[in-house]
């Protein structure tokens, strides 16, 4: 509140997601945007899931199919990259199984991608390329990035960021 009321209310953690220091039923907010897929999506809401209070919720951002017929590029692009990567209802109904109740969902705008990571990436790549011309194994992390972008700027209406708020259901 801007009066003061929820100083210290919130505290942000730093740590390992995959083993959360918290007692079971202890925690209200569970807030992850653009990470969860490092334990896996169902993975991670399962996990999650016993720190929560019964009314709690988790707040969390994944990455999702938005419409079918993706182009054979982009498809052998994510199969590599994100393999576990399912559409955007696909993730709500596994949030379901998890146990929890959809509170509400909705597709990061392709402008965030670019305002806040694509933008800058692009502003740095051609640095880099320069930095590491001769390293081989840095070069062809470049380049992913560099076809990811391009990919991006082709087939984002295939693909994004889905934001999910879900309540754990007792």
């Amino acid at each position: 509140a801007a009066d003061g009321r929820a100083a210290g209310l919130v505290k942000p953690l730093l740590g390992d997601m995959r083993a959360l220091p918290f007692a079971a039923n202890t925690v209200d907010l569970l807030w992850s945007e653009a990470a969860i897929y490092i334990v896996g999506f169902e993975r991670g809401l399962r996990t999650w899931r016993t720190t929560l209070r019964s009314d709690g919720v988790v707040a969390v951002s994944e990455a999702a199919w938005l419409r079918a017929g993706a182009p054979d590029e982009l498809r052998r692009f994510w199969d590599e990259g994100y393999p576990a990567m399912v559409g955007r209802e696909d993730n709500a109904r596994t949030a379901e199984r998890c146990g929890y109740r959809v509170l509400d969902q909705f597709t990061l705008p392709a402008a965030a991608w670019w305002t806040n990571y694509y933008d800058p990436l692009v502003d740095r790549l051609e640095a880099a390329r320069a930095r590491y011309a001769d390293d081989d194994d840095a070069c062809v992390i470049l380049e992913g990035e560099a076809l990811e972008v391009d990919l991006f700027r082709k087939y984002h209406e295939y693909y994004g960021y889905v934001f999910y708020v879900l309540k754990r259901e007792d």
